[in-house]
């Protein structure tokens, strides 16, 4: 009897600990890839920015 219990607590251990680690990893990506695109898009306006002030010419080694 007391074997299917602790049967079932090891894989409910397994899938707790598979969760634990997985959850935390996707959630890691999804920011990294909201920190890319927010970093492209203020290269983007910094780059449109330059442009209007100095000349495209000067914003070229800075980009």
């Amino acid at each position: 009897m007391a074997k299917p219990i602790i049967r079932a607590f090891k894989s409910a251990l397994l899938v707790g600990m598979w969760l634990w680690l997985v959850v935390p990893l996707q959630v890691t990506s999804l920011f990294l890839e909201w920190a890319q695109k927010i970093i492209r898009l203020n290269r983007f306006l910094f780059y449109q920015f330059e442009y209007l002030l100095h000349g495209q010419q000067w914003t070229k080694c800075w980009v």
